[in-house]
């Protein structure tokens, strides 16, 4: 379950207050939220920042999800294509919607909200009121983060770029070693290969001298 919040606040992030889209209802109305995701299995998510956020269930390729909380059961289900069907919204309902598949790839956010209020006691027109004031919570606090998540990106790509240019730099240093290595063993061998050749020269002019010097004596 922390995962599935972690992944959620990261959403913040990483989505723009423009890929929301904007959904109309009214209290009280059955309401079908689509998935624009094409896979087997998908979790979906509501946010109602700054106060709460919730997993409300995950759905499977078969028709009965499963359900993060048992009060979800009578509130929220889902058909074959993972669209999420609510029933009877009330406010607690009123919020973002994302569905998510099991690789963590988001669908654009569905804002629920209703169309005009209708007539109702003081407490109830104060919850509505709360909820316009989170909304706007929702995208105000959406569009200071786009700008931190940008230069985050930003830097991460100036990063990796000064890592790949310390990468070759150290490749061709470890090349060049290695030709300078070779080279210095090329000549090495050569070296020892002239000094053999001194040495046999020498032995040979030795074994001529010898052999006059017999020859003379013999002679006398």
């Amino acid at each position: 379950m922390m995962i599935m919040h972690l992944y959620l606040y990261l959403l913040i992030w990483c989505q723009a207050a423009e890929t929301l889209t904007d959904q109309l209802t009214d209290l009280g109305q059955n309401v079908t939220i689509n998935c624009d995701l094409d896979e087997n299995e998908v979790y979906w998510f509501l946010l109602k920042l700054p106060d709460s956020s919730a997993v409300i269930l995950r759905s499977f390729s078969n028709p009965t999800p499963f359900y993060y909380n048992e009060r979800f059961r009578h509130k929220y289900s889902v058909d074959s294509k993972h669209n999420l069907f609510i029933n009877n919204v009330t406010t607690d309902e009123l919020g973002v919607y994302y569905c998510m598949s099991t690789d963590s790839k988001f669908s654009s956010g569905i804002r629920l909200h209703i169309i005009e209020p209708t007539p109702q006691t003081e407490c109830q027109n104060h919850t509505v009121v709360q909820y316009i004031q989170q909304n706007q919570t929702v995208v105000k606090y959406i569009q200071q983060n786009q700008t931190s998540w940008q230069t985050l990106t930003l830097i991460s790509a100036l990063f990796n770029a000064v890592l790949v240019v310390v990468v070759i730099g150290l490749l061709k240093a470890v090349r060049r070693s290695a030709e300078q290595l070779h080279n210095t063993d090329a000549q090495l061998r050569q070296d020892i290969q002239q000094h053999l050749y001194s040495n046999q020269l020498q032995v040979h002019y030795l074994s001529v001298c010898l052999s006059v010097c017999l020859s003379d004596c013999l002679t006398d």
